[in-house]
């Protein structure tokens, strides 16, 4: 699985906790590169390993939400029914070699490169260290996303008389277009942004279409001179400059109808690689934005709406205690208690089921109250009172038996008094008795409780 990146970020410096504080203030940039790109070297050559073992079994329940990383609180939260989280390598992107291309146009357009930035490197080792925990117990799992050789390739140079118009569906166009937010930015250094007025002509805009969402399309409006041409091989050399002067507002307002045709295309693009990965792993696409969720139902994807109605609502459930819980705990207590986790997440579907046909907002957030207060509360306490109900009789039963073996079980939680039960209480074995216990569906959040 994912360990295997782990087995190389810990025998290198990248990883070391004092180099991430420092921004690696002891490594120049070149140093920086060469370890960047040994790491490369290493995710090509276990690529395949890697997407062999995304998925570990046919019926796991494994999520996909794309190149965005899943805030670590998200990620605990969505522990509770999700079995695996799939997530793009967010140390990839800053690897890859440069393209020669991109850097000249970088260069020109005053933009910092994005595939060698140290705060964007310290950032995704930072994420990679705080999911170590989940990695290791193989809920979270990391896939090469990124393709080496795309970096190498040269740029195409497109030209469209309907300005890109006709490449998407045109429903899913008019939708992204009413969807779109045009910025007029300035870029001012330091791989910052101004935003400009809605009335001043410019030569940089970005374009998103999701509020609130981190992810935009950024364009630049140069002035281009074709100085070389093959027409055998339709290669040619071209001139870029940034006049200091703004555009017309003719040119202005093409280069920005075109801008938002190309941004939608790529939007559609980044939507279908997702999708492509979800399927070639077998996992369950969950759509990061509201947006996305509104195109693939334009583009009639069919989804599992019953995972995704419960995944969701998960999310929405209000556990304060797992503040309090860290990803080793959880981590641990997933794998260690197997059967109760299963037994939580088809209790989950079951209540969970008689939520989503409900429509009415308000309705909807009272049954929501009322499962969420099933679940957290009553359930658990229902467990609690099964387990002291057993050890009480145990005891009753027993009392001078279990002084004596007392001294002699060192385990904690159900410890002798569980082992007691399961002899008078009808069950065979202990084992009959833990395999009953964990079949409560209140058992995992008891457990978790306990441990908070």
């Amino acid at each position: 699985m994912s360990r295997i990146l782990y087995d190389f970020l810990t025998e290198s410096f990248l990883l070391d906790p004092r180099h991430l504080q420092n921004q690696f203030a002891a490594f120049s940039d070149e140093q920086l590169r060469q370890e960047l790109n040994l790491y490369r070297e290493y995710v090509d050559r276990s690529r395949p390993a890697l997407f062999a073992s995304a998925r570990s079994r046919p019926d796991e329940l494994l999520v996909f939400q794309g190149e965005r990383l899943v805030p670590v609180a998200a990620l605990k939260r969505a522990a509770f029914y999700v079995e695996a989280y799939l997530q793009a390598d967010p140390l990839l992107y800053h690897a890859m070699p440069v393209q020669p291309d991109f850097a000249m146009m970088a260069q020109v357009g005053n933009v910092p490169l994005g595939a060698f930035h140290r705060g964007g490197v310290v950032s995704a080792l930072n994420y990679m260290r705080d999911v170590q925990p989940m990695v290791a117990g193989g809920y979270v799992r990391f896939l090469p996303l990124e393709d080496p050789l795309k970096h190498l390739k040269p740029l195409d140079l497109l030209y469209s008389e309907s300005s890109f118009a006709d490449v998407l569906n045109r429903e899913v166009l008019t939708f992204m277009r009413s969807a779109a937010r045009v910025e007029r930015i300035r870029s001012i250094g330091g791989g910052h942004i101004q935003v400009r007025p809605n009335t001043e002509l410019v030569r940089e805009i970005q374009i998103s279409f999701d509020p609130g969402a981190s992810d935009a399309f950024c364009y630049q409006l140069m002035e281009q001179e074709l100085t070389d041409y093959d027409p055998v091989s339709r290669q040619g050399t071209m001139s870029y400059r940034m006049p200091s002067t703004p555009p017309d507002a003719e040119s202005f307002d093409a280069w920005v109808n075109q801008s938002v045709n190309l941004a939608a295309i790529s939007f559609v693009e980044r939507l279908a690689r997702d999708l492509s990965v979800a399927e070639a792993v077998g996992a369950v696409y969950a759509t990061p934005t509201a947006r996305r969720k509104e195109v693939l139902d334009l583009l009639g994807h069919p989804r599992d709406m019953e995972v995704a109605s419960v995944a969701n609502m998960t999310m929405e459930l209000e556990l304060p205690f797992l503040e309090h819980i860290d990803s080793e705990t959880l981590m641990a207590i997933r794998v260690d208690e197997r059967a109760a986790f299963q037994a939580f997440r088809d209790e989950l579907e079951r209540k969970f089921r008689e939520v989503r046909a409900v429509t009415d907002a308000d309705v909807r957030a009272r049954k929501m109250a009322e499962v969420e207060r099933e679940l957290t509360v009553n359930q658990v306490r229902e467990a609690d009172r099964r387990i002291r109900q057993l050890r009480t009789g145990a005891l009753r039963t027993t009392s001078i038996g279990a002084l004596a073996f007392a001294a002699t079980v060192q385990s904690p939680g159900l410890s002798i008094f569980a082992l007691l039960a399961a002899a008078f209480q009808g069950y065979h074995t202990f084992a009959d008795y833990r395999a009953a216990t964990r079949l409560l569906p209140g058992y995992f959040l008891l457990k978790l409780k306990g441990s908070a």
